[in-house]
């Protein structure tokens, strides 16, 4: 897989409550594809209400995660 934004750790808030993980990478936001932390932070800056965050954990196990923003 090449791009995506690795979550290396994870405090207690909305994404962890969310039910993701560490080492989870990234890998699209409501759809659009995140190749970096620019292009994570871009899609972000303009949401309200909640995200789709959708990618993949280092072993392998995909992940999709609603969560409120």
């Amino acid at each position: 897989m090449d791009g995506g934004v690795l979550v290396k750790s994870l405090e207690e808030g909305k994404w962890k409550k969310a039910g993701m993980r560490e080492d989870f990478i990234i890998s699209f936001v409501d759809k659009v594809a995140i190749d970096n932390v620019a292009d994570l932070n871009r899609v972000l800056e303009y949401k309200s209400g909640g995200i789709l965050v959708e990618g993949v954990y280092r072993n392998g196990e995909k992940g999709v995660y609603g969560i409120e923003w």
